[in-house]
Order: structure tokens, then sequence, then C-alpha cells
């Protein structure tokens, strides 16, 4: 059980970081698109 919650929690924490990486994308695409003036 123990070896199941390492892995669930890994997993859990790559999913994390994937969609992180996907809404900064996004948000650069954004900016990059529809510069905001400083």
């Amino acid at each position: 059980m123990r070896t199941f919650f390492i892995s669930h929690d890994a997993d859990s924490r790559m999913a994390n970081t994937r969609l992180a990486e996907q809404q900064q994308t996004s948000y650069l695409c954004s900016f990059m698109l529809f510069p905001q003036p400083a």
C-alpha cells in the first residue's frame, strides 16, 4: 500500500507540473499575441 501511495503521489505531482507548464505556455502565447503596456 505504501508503494501505491508513493507512486500515486508521484503521478499527481507530475500531472500538476504538466498542468502548470500548459498554463504558463498559454499565458506566454497570449502575452506575445496581445502585448500588455508596461
